[in-house]
Formats: C-alpha cells, sequence, structure tokens
C-alpha cells in the first residue's frame, strides 16, 4: 500500500519534476547548438534530479490535480528527450525508418528497397 503525500512534500515532489523538465530543455539547447559538454553536464544534472525525485516519491502516491501535473511534465520531458535522441544519434531515425518497413520509408527519406 502506498501513502499519500503531504501537499507540500507533492509540490516539492512537482517542483522535483519542474527541474527535470528545465534540464531537460537546456540540454537539448545545447545539443541544437552543438554543445556536447554543456549536453554532459545536463544529462549529469538531469541524473541527480531523477534520484532526487525517486527519493522524494519513494513509493507515495500523489493527488488527482498533482498526479495530471506529473503526467504533463513528464510527456513534456519525453517528447524533449525524443528530439534531443534525433540530434545527438541522426541514424537512429534512418534505422528506424528501415525497421518501420517500406511504408514508413518514404515519409523518412529511406528510399523503399
Amino acid at each position: 500500500m502506498s501513502a499519500r503525500l503531504e501537499p507540500r512534500d507533492a509540490a516539492g515532489l512537482l517542483a522535483c519534476y519542474a527541474s527535470i523538465e528545465a534540464a531537460s530543455a537546456s540540454m537539448l539547447d545545447a545539443a541544437r547548438a552543438s554543445d556536447w559538454d554543456r549536453v554532459d553536464a545536463e544529462q549529469a544534472r538531469c541524473a541527480s534530479l531523477i534520484l532526487q525525485a525517486r527519493l522524494l516519491g519513494g513509493h507515495a502516491s500523489l493527488g488527482r490535480d498533482a498526479q495530471r501535473e506529473k503526467m504533463r511534465i513528464l510527456r513534456r520531458i519525453l517528447q524533449t528527450e525524443a528530439v534531443l535522441r534525433r540530434l545527438s544519434f541522426p541514424w537512429t531515425q534512418r534505422q528506424d525508418a528501415l525497421l518501420a518497413g517500406p511504408s514508413h520509408r518514404v515519409s523518412a527519406g529511406v528510399a523503399p528497397g
């Protein structure tokens, strides 16, 4: 059974998720500028914040509104991470298209065949 977080604890957990989101966005900005040292620094910051979120959240549950906010933040983080992955590893987009099959290859700029 999971314990419910107190409002102040839930706010702290959400603030931690928002910090992860900000670090992720900063990492994306750095990748767009080809500043890979800053990407590494922001990645380390994200890892630290993720650990902090795990410690804060543990097995506790958030209220409905806080859970929605957490999911909204996580979706944005995942979107940012997808763009970052494409910038960091452009070959994966072509590989994904090849694995997806002929119908997806044309839209990804890969000649069918």
